[in-house]
């Protein structure tokens, strides 16, 4: 199971995070956890996807968790500001730094200035790999399709190739308009090191060939 959000939910109803699923079998896919601020939601949400609770082992304050069992969920946005697309640098260097991928927003009188990082995504991996350059910082705050009455849910990741799905997202939200749908969901493969170690991954990724305007 995926370990518990460090940060706190405040007016949010939850998060989601991907981890194994309870039912462990040989080489389960990952899937979609929902971690609730109040039982109640928890409750709601397990009757709708047909599980039970379990409260988180860690974390304060106490935390109700959701496996759903799905590797896609339909969530709905309800406005393009609920897509936050950053750029930081924060542990480990004294000079913290954080833009919008153009524009400086890291202090008061750096507002608004040319952020110096390099315009391609490629460039910007190289600098960040090397240590010297900030990392995605990508977030969506949504509700759930099928219960958007149980409130948002934030989804916060470093992925490189979300952050780029999330752009287009925008974009497609300007096209559209809002609230929309769209679908997330849970990308797994496998890669070999240099060192002949093979290595699983996961990553949520944004599908916006659903995308359609919500009524």
């Amino acid at each position: 199971m995926p370990g518990c959000l460090a940060h706190p939910f405040h007016d949010l109803a939850g998060g989601l995070v991907i981890g194994e699923p309870n039912d462990r079998g040989l080489k389960q896919a990952p899937v979609w956890y929902i971690e609730c601020g109040t039982v109640r939601t928890a409750n709601r949400l397990a009757e709708l996807f047909g599980t039970q609770s379990a409260l988180c082992e860690s974390g304060a304050p106490a935390r109700s968790r959701i496996d759903t069992g799905k590797d896609v969920l339909r969530v709905l946005v309800e406005d393009e500001r609920s897509i936050s697309l950053i750029m930081a640098r924060r542990a480990g260097h004294p000079a913290a730094h954080v833009c919008d991928h153009r524009l400086s927003m890291t202090s008061a009188d750096q507002m608004g200035k040319a952020c110096g990082c390099p315009s391609a995504v490629s460039g910007r991996q190289l600098v960040a790999r090397s240590g010297l350059g900030p990392s995605p910082e990508t977030r969506l705050v949504v509700k759930l399709a099928a219960a958007p009455d149980t409130g948002e849910f934030a989804l916060t990741t470093s992925s490189w190739d979300f952050a780029e799905e999330a752009s287009r997202a925008i974009c497609h939200l300007r096209d559209v308009g809002c609230p929309a749908e769209l679908r997330f969901r849970v990308m797994a493969g496998e890669f070999t090191t240099e060192s002949g170690v093979q290595v699983r991954y996961s990553r949520p990724a944004v599908e916006l060939d659903v995308m359609h305007e919500h009524p």
